[in-house]
């Protein structure tokens, strides 16, 4: 039996992101939750359709924190093709944490399309932690530039 939990691999998760980009992406799975589900799902077997295989997570004894790493660019690749089990939302959400974390190319287009409102809030709320940073600078930049009246 797996001894570990939604929570668990929701801090691992957290705790191995560095970047915005990465935390935005560890957000949008936890938050969509059904991929913690698929990660930790030990019902179904170790098969080539199965994502479990592109996660590794343990606990850095010398941080006592819990640590989950996942092969995002190569279960992004393995989503795109049809032997796998997960919806299309599923699917698209990962997409999308894929892209903010490693770069993984999408097409926005097919992306939204079909994306109910819950799933499309998620992901614009995912873009835009990963952009604050960059839309801070931004605004404090206009700000200083913006002639007083």
């Amino acid at each position: 039996m797996n001894p570990w939990t939604k929570d668990m691999l929701a801090e691992g998760l957290r705790n191995a992101a560095r970047r915005d980009q990465s935390k935005a992406a560890a957000e949008l799975l936890i938050e969509h939750g059904d991929w913690l589900e698929a990660l930790l799902d030990e019902e179904r077997p170790q098969s080539a359709n199965h994502v479990r295989r592109f996660a590794q997570w343990g606990m850095a004894t010398d941080e006592e924190k819990f640590y989950a790493h996942l092969e995002w660019a190569e279960m992004a690749r393995h989503l795109q093709t049809a032997g796998h089990t997960y919806s299309d939302t599923q699917v698209k959400v990962f997409m999308v944490a894929a892209s903010l974390r490693e770069g993984v190319p999408v097409n926005l287009m097919e992306i939204t399309e079909g994306l109910d409102a819950e799933h499309a809030r998620m992901i614009v709320e995912a873009i835009a932690h990963a952009a604050w940073p960059i839309t801070r600078t931004v605004m404090a930049e206009l700000d200083v530039q913006a002639p007083v009246t």
